[in-house]
């Protein structure tokens, strides 16, 4: 691999490319100046310094520190969290599919969803949530369903009527 760096302590041994290390300490540090401005910004401005300080528990101002700590800061890191969540689907599903644009709507997981928040709200309109769980139950569906005609080395024809599905599903409940 090109640009791979050795180092070497004792009989241990750690290869690393220094262009990847550059590549995720920048991106650590806009990261971490986002959730600088994300923590400081709101109904309540804050400084960076009084967002330092009620971090460290340190603020004067108890409805700062109450609102940093309660509202701001779990939003930062669910998002950082559902954000690396997603990166690292998303990269799984390239690696199985060993496809660079692989993607659930691909194969057609995400026509499959579709269709079932469509179906329910159509026959049912139960509210949101039974929306969103026929959503998720129609997804894993039609995750299994191709899970189970890819399983047995299906021919390409199978591959080719699993497209066709995934692009006329949407039309079949309307």
């Amino acid at each position: 691999m090109k640009g791979l760096k050795a180092l070497r302590l004792g009989s241990l041994s750690l290869r690393w490319q220094p262009r990847t290390s550059l590549v995720c300490a920048v991106l650590l540090v806009a990261m971490l100046l986002l959730w600088a401005l994300l923590l400081g910004t709101g109904s309540l401005s804050l400084g960076p310094e009084q967002v330092l300080a009620n971090l460290l528990g340190q603020g004067q101002d108890p409805t700062a520190q109450r609102v940093l700590q309660r509202v701001r800061l779990p939003r930062a890191l669910t998002a950082t969290l559902v954000g690396a969540a997603l990166g690292m689907a998303g990269a799984i599903f390239q690696s199985i599919s060993r496809n660079a644009l692989g993607s659930p709507d691909v194969i057609g997981f995400t026509t499959g969803a579709a269709s079932g928040a469509i179906v329910q709200i159509m026959l049912f309109d139960a509210g949101p949530l039974a929306t969103s769980l026929a959503a998720v139950a129609a997804g894993l569906g039609t995750a299994l369903l191709v899970l189970l005609l890819a399983r047995n080395g299906h021919s390409s024809r199978v591959i080719a009527w699993c497209w066709w599905a995934s692009a006329w599903a949407p039309a079949c409940p309307a």
